[in-house]
């Protein structure tokens, strides 16, 4: 059996974000943010190939998320730096890809950012504590049962997992 991975920065809500009438620029999102988090997403998809179905079958299979494991999170974080800030994802102990948060459109702060302002057009509330992915950094890694991947994202920690099927 096989599973793919790729490295993402997670973003827990500090609070819950009801729907506003004018957009959320990225300043007013920092202050909607509890906590930053390490993520890996195991990509799953009901389908084969991909590139056949397009994008709106793939939203609608969750956007190919089989699952999310994130590590601890941290307040400590500048909005100005993540768009440098590199994350590493490791297989079985050795480095695999690297890539940096503006790879996530542009800062992955505009990926929540997004997010919350499409929340609001559709009229939907975002809990308190509610985690928000935003999308790759890195190459997705094709792995078999019993790899061990970790993404190390630095200051931000660390997240690790081992795929036993």
């Amino acid at each position: 059996m096989t599973f793919e991975v790729d490295v993402e920065f997670g973003f827990r809500t500090a609070h819950d974000i009801p729907p506003v009438a004018n957009q959320l620029d990225e300043e007013e999102a920092v202050n909607l943010i509890a906590s930053i988090h390490p993520t890996l997403d195991i990509v799953s998809s009901h389908f084969v190939d991909l590139e056949a179905v397009g994008w709106p079958s793939i939203v609608a299979d969750n956007g190919t998320d089989g699952a999310i494991v994130y590590g601890p999170g941290t307040e400590i974080w500048s909005r100005e730096s993540l768009p440098d800030h590199e994350a590493t994802l490791y297989v079985n102990g050795e480095p695999f890809h690297s890539g940096k948060g503006r790879q996530i459109m542009g800062n992955p702060l505009s990926a929540f950012t997004w997010f919350v302002n499409h929340m609001a057009e559709t009229g939907q509330t975002i809990p308190a504590g509610s985690f928000v992915s935003t999308g790759s950094c890195t190459e997705v890694y094709a792995g078999t049962i019993g790899d061990h991947v970790r993404a190390d994202f630095g200051t931000l920690g660390t997240v690790e997992a081992t795929y036993v099927a």
